[in-house]
This record gives C-alpha cells, structure tokens and sequence, in this order.
C-alpha cells in the first residue's frame, strides 16, 4: 500500500511540475512577443556617415541590426541591436522633432576645408526620411 502511495504522490508531483514549467514557458514567450512588437511599432532605420577624400565611415542601426563600414572597399561589420539599446535609442528618437533635423546648424565649419569629415545623419521613420544638414565629424 505504501508502495502505491508513493508512486501515486510522484506521479502528481512530477505532473505538477510539468504544468507549472509549461506555463512558465508560455509567460515567457507572451513577454517576448509583447517586447517584439513594441520594438517593430518603432519603426526607425538611423544612418551616419562621414567621409573625407581619405576616409570613409559609415554607420546604419535598427531594431535588429547594427552595421558599420569603415572603409568605403571593407566589408560591413554587423552586429545584433540589443533590446537595451534600441529601447534607448526610439526614447531619445520620441523627443526629438525630426521635422527640425534639416535646420540645425553645425557649430564649426571644419568640414569645408579638409580639417574635418563631412557628416550626416539620415532617420527613417515609418517610410519617411529626415537628413541633416552636413556638419563636422
């Protein structure tokens, strides 16, 4: 009798268990998603570039991607764009008005005579692209 019992108890236990793991599982994934569609509604591709007759950079960044080109013949580095670091960057991108990014002025104007990189910020939002004016690097 002890025996049935015993083995009756397991297999509860480990049927519990069971359940309980799948419905962690199923959180999981539920969190996952919502944290997915939450970075696709920030529908940003930023691009940066700087280049000079002797060098060349260029950076392009979004949800899922980071790629950088250090030279214009090289091939591209990519790396993965973390949740952290895009949650960062769509937070600073919502309190910015990029209609505004064409009319800021460069503090210097370096770049006109060799003693700096021209560079250039382009945002892509939802299909629609912001550029700014060019500025030092």
């Amino acid at each position: 009798m002890k025996l049935i019992f015993s083995l009756l108890l397991l297999l509860v236990t480990t049927k519990e268990c069971d359940n309980k793991k799948v419905l962690n599982d199923t959180k999981k994934s539920e969190v996952t998603n919502i944290q997915n569609s939450q970075m696709q509604q920030k529908d940003y591709i930023l691009e940066y570039s700087a280049t000079t007759r002797g060098s060349f950079k260029e950076i392009k960044i979004n949800s899922s991607s980071i790629t950088i080109k250090k030279d214009r013949n090289s091939k591209p580095e990519t790396k993965v764009c973390t949740h952290e670091i895009w949650s960062n960057i769509t937070k600073t991108l919502d309190e910015v008005d990029l209609s505004k990014l064409a009319d800021l002025k460069a503090p210097t104007q370096k770049r006109t005579y060799d003693a700096a990189a021209h560079a250039l910020l382009k945002v892509t939002v939802h299909g629609e692209t912001y550029t700014s004016a060019s500025f030092d690097h």
